[in-house]
This record gives C-alpha cells, sequence and structure tokens, in this order.
C-alpha cells in the first residue's frame, strides 16, 4: 500500500493486529507497511508498539535491501544548514524525506549507512576502553626492552612509572582524546614544577614526552592506518635543550679541591652515606649502581663486586681496591649491617614499607658535603672526576670506556679482554686521589 504520507495520516493508522486495523483493511499480521508516494523508498512500518520509519532499494540483480531511519516521532541531534549549528530535529514527515533521500542515495551507492553507523558505534567502544593506562600495560608488555629474564629492565620500568606519575590524570582517559593542545599545556605544566634542589623539571618534562612519544609512535607503527596523530609532535621544537653537564672535583696538580672534598665526606654524621659515597668515587660506578648493591654481590674471598643488568644491559665484575675492601669489609662486620642491602637507607619511604636502598641522590648528604667543602658536585661529577683523572694519568679511551661501563661495539672487543687492566687502573686510581687527601693531611 503507498499513499502521501503526512504527519496526520501517520498519527492515524492504527497499531497492527488492533480492530480498527483489521477494519481498516491492514490485516491481522504483527507489522504492516504504508510506501511515501512522494518519496520513492520511503516508507512508515507499523507495528504492534509503534510507528518506525524504513528505506528500501533493490540495487540491479540484487535483492531488497532496506534499513531503519528511526523511530516516528522521536528527537535526534543534527545539523541546520542555515545557522550551520547543531540542532534538535523530529522525525516527522518532513525530516524523514529529507533523511531518506540522503540514505537512499548512499544504498543505490552501494554503500550500508546502518552497517557503517554500527561499526562506528563498536569502534566508539573500543575505543573507550582503550586509554592511555591500557596503552601504556600493551607498552610494558610487547615493547620494553627485556633483561635475560624476560622482565622489562628497571630502569625503563622506572622511566615509565614516572610517566604514569606526571600523567596520573591522564590515565583513564580514552587515549585518542589527548591532544596537541593539552600535551603542550601539561609540558609547560611540568617544566615550571620544582625538584627538590628547587629547580625547574625541565628535563623532566622533556623525559615524560619522550617516553609518550615514543608509545604513541610505537602503536601507530602497528597501525599506519588509523586516524590518529601523534599529539606530541607539537613540541618538536619546544622541547628544552640542555647544555652537557662538564662539573667535576678537581684533582690537578695538588688537588686541594678534591681533598677538601674528601675530607667533607669522611666527616659525614650519617655512616652509610659516607660509605656510599666514597665506593661510588672509587669505583667511577654509577649513583644507582652502587646504592643497589646486595650482599650477594659481592664476593669477598675473590674481592670481586658484581655489577649486574647495567644500564647498556651487560654485566660486570669489578675488583675491590684496597679502601673499597677495607670499606666493604667494615661494613659487613658491623654488628648492625642490614641482611640485604649493602647501603641500607635511614628509614622505610613509607609506612609498613620494607625498608629499600640508600636514596639516589642521598640528598642531605650532598648538601651537608658542599657546605662543608664549598666545593658545589652532584653525584654524576664523580663519574667524570674519575674518567678525567684516568685520563691524566695515561689510560687509554678504550680501557677507560669499558671502566665506566659504556658499549663498546667496534669488532676489535671481540679479540680484547678489557678487563685485564682494570684491577691495576682502578688501584692507580685510588691511589692517586687518596694521595691528595694524605698529601693535604700532611700540609695541615
Amino acid at each position: 500500500m503507498a499513499s502521501r504520507l503526512t504527519d496526520n495520516f501517520i498519527e492515524s493508522l492504527p497499531l497492527a493486529t488492533t480492530p480498527e486495523a483489521v477494519k481498516q483493511g491492514f490485516g491481522t499480521g504483527s507489522s504492516y507497511t504504508v510506501g511515501d508516494t512522494e518519496v520513492k523508498g520511503l516508507a512508515i512500518k507499523v507495528g504492534l508498539k509503534m510507528k518506525v520509519w524504513q528505506v528500501a532499494v533493490r540495487p540491479v540483480g540484487g535483492s531488497v535491501i532496506k534499513e531503519k531511519l528511526g523511530n516516528y516521532g522521536e528527537t535526534f541531534l543534527g545539523l541546520d544548514q542555515k545557522t550551520m549549528t547543531e540542532k534538535v530535529f523530529v522525525l516527522n514527515v518532513s525530516s524523514a524525506r529529507a533523511n531518506a533521500r540522503i540514505r537512499l542515495a548512499a544504498l543505490r551507492e552501494g554503500r550500508r549507512p546502518a552497517a557503517e553507523k554500527r561499526a562506528a558505534v563498536r569502534q566508539g567502544e573500543i575505543e573507550s576502553k582503550e586509554t592511555l593506562k591500557w596503552l601504556v600495560s600493551q607498552h610494558r608488555d610487547k615493547w620494553l626492552a627485556k633483561g635475560p629474564d624476560g622482565l622489562p629492565k628497571k630502569n625503563t620500568l622506572k622511566s615509565l612509572g614516572n610517566l604514569e606519575l606526571h600523567l596520573s590524570d591522564w590515565l583513564d582517559k580514552p587515549f585518542r582524546d589527548i591532544t596537541r593542545e593539552t600535551v603542550l599545556e601539561r609540558f609547560n605544566k611540568i617544566s615550571m614544577e620544582r625538584n627538590k634542589q628547587g629547580k625547574p623539571k625541565k628535563t623532566t618534562a622533556n623525559n615524560v614526552m619522550r617516553d609518550l612519544r615514543t608509545i604513541f609512535n610505537n602503536w601507530l607503527a602497528l597501525h599506519p592506518d588509523a586516524p590518529f596523530r601523534n599529539p606530541t609532535d607539537v613540541l618538536a621544537k619546544k622541547r628544552h635543550k640542555s647544555t652537557p653537564r662538564r662539573n667535576w672535583i678537581n684533582t690537578r696538580g695538588e688537588g686541594t679541591q678534591f681533598a677538601k672534598w674528601w675530607k667533607a665526606v669522611n666527616e659525614l654524621r650519617n655512616k652509610t652515606a659516607r660509605d656510599y659515597i666514597m665506593v661510588t668515587a672509587l669505583q667511577g660506578a654509577r649513583e644507582s649502581e652502587t646504592a643497589k648493591l646486595e650482599w650477594h654481590h659481592l664476593d669477598f674471598d675473590k674481592k670481586l663486586i658484581a655489577y649486574l643488568e647495567t644500564k647498556n644491559g651487560e654485566d660486570y665484575y669489578f675488583p675491590m681496591t684496597e679502601r673499597v675492601h677495607e670499606i666493604l669489609v667494615a661494613r659487613r662486620d658491623a654488628e648492625d649491617r642490614h641482611p640485604r642491602w649493602v647501603f641500607p637507607a635511614k628509614r622505610p619511604r613509607r609506612n609498613g614499607m620494607e625498608l629499600m636502598h640508600i636514596s639516589v641522590p642521598p640528598a642531605d648528604a650532598v648538601r651537608m658535603v658542599v657546605e662543608a667543602s664549598g666545593v658545589v658536585w652532584a653525584m654524576h661529577d664523580l663519574r667524570r672526576t674519575y674518567t678525567n683523572t684516568l685520563m691524566m694519568l695515561g689510560v687509554e679511551e678504550r680501557e677507560r670506556d669499558y671502566m665506566l661501563k659504556h658499549k663498546i661495539n667496534d669488532v676489535s672487543v671481540h679479540y680484547e679482554d678489557l678487563s685485564l687492566m682494570l684491577e691495576e687502573n682502578l688501584q692507580m686510581y685510588e691511589n692517586r686521589v687518596l694521595s691528595l687527601v694524605k698529601a693535604d693531611t700532611v700540609e695541615e
């Protein structure tokens, strides 16, 4: 049946199976359809409880395709073509015809708008579940560098934890909702925060957004056709440029500066901090490598210290020099020694948590040494002191790189055992710097 549909006519149509529907000749079926003579393919389907707009097209050589437009009289949000603003419309005859013309044209082109809409809804549901927290988890499982045990390396996990800390309010947000504007705003906010030394967290801002960029890029590598642009691109020319640090504790000539510094370290009331700084200085180790030493890393019979899972992924075994051995033996034999950590913290960092290793860096101890000696320094300056002194002592560059635990990738590394000179070079370095301390003592 077909008729020129009007709102009054549709409202007068009785629901299916009612006596009135039977009386008007619409039969006893659970529904009946009345087509519109003005827009071919548009019809109103009357059921047991409601009236529904639908469109139908028969492609050449194919079966009839039907799609629902919506319930008669329901409201929907659309674009007003005159004002180009969103407006609430009612799905009456007029709006149904306008929508039907668009839908029928799409169907004739072979598209299925209803299916596309359902797919868009499903995609929206998926995207709402793919939060930044979900993406970080994917990154942790799939892309983080793994150690020999198959687990992510501790330094990479620490970096990821720093990201989660500074972007904690983003974690439950769909990652696609993170925009260039919000990235720039958060970058500037982190940059203005202050660290324990009162300095702006510019490096932290760089690192957080660097890791976020990597996470997004790794996801995009698996989804090259995704309509998503890495929002951290906005920082391409805005990252803070860092000036390489060159500070070191001078050991040239009489080494007065080093002697003052060592004396201040030796007079620290916190003996754990004192020993930790001295061993780090004499081993040329990274501050975290020394801090995380456990007793099973030390072999007192062979006088070796095992540095495992270092920054470049390799393990190293360094000899204990005379003073280092003396310090570590005294700590081993102390009545109050910690059962696990060689350099334990003074107290648990949080109530109820297990006592951890000494803080990296030990900020209070560094500050006290600066005040007592007048030497401005940081823990990483000890590495530059170490390598500059080794250079002055004539130790070759390749040997210095090995002693710094730097990655050496050339072919010769397969033929040379760079650890052969390690004990001699370490002891030579220790003798040199301690001679400065003794010379200063004699002068006094």
